[in-house]
């Protein structure tokens, strides 16, 4: 018996490891029955097919929550929180912190320009951060990479 327990709660570990980072307690590779177990339904749902791919998105938004989940397959591909919401990273990040903090806690980063927007992604985690240009607060945060097309 307490092999099976051992062996139940070591697969667990191999599906969501206790150290892969979330916000507001989803992660990537979470089902996405499980996210609409515990969040509820979303305010919006849309599905998205990729031409070129076949790929098929499913774009799950909080809109009281300035939550947005998606998913491919049925599992969690990406998660963003933006505007007043109040979910930290587990690592404890959150909005309105700053890049600084950022990448106290992430490491390495690389910025990228978009517009009037920063984006700093960490390359060793799935975490990156957004904010207006010559800002150092955190306006966005995103868990994971959303490819929606080949050239990306």
């Amino acid at each position: 018996m307490k092999r099976l327990i051992f062996l139940l709660v070591f697969v667990n570990i191999l599906n969501y490891p206790i150290w892969a980072e979330d916000i507001g307690g989803i992660r990537i590779g979470e089902k996405l029955e499980t996210v609409i177990e515990n969040l509820g339904e979303p305010q919006y749902y849309k599905i998205i097919i990729i031409p070129e791919s076949g790929n098929v998105f499913e774009f799950l938004y909080y809109q009281q929550k300035n939550f947005l989940v998606v998913g491919e397959k049925k599992k969690v591909c990406f998660v963003g929180i933006k505007g007043n919401c109040p979910n930290k990273t587990k690592k404890g990040l959150g909005l309105g912190d700053t890049i600084k903090k950022a990448i106290n806690i992430y490491g390495k980063a690389k910025k990228i320009q978009l517009g009037e927007r920063s984006r700093i992604v960490f390359e060793k985690s799935d975490i990156s951060v957004e904010g207006k240009v010559g800002t150092t607060k955190i306006e966005r945060i995103f868990l994971g990479k959303l490819k929606l097309r080949k050239d990306f």
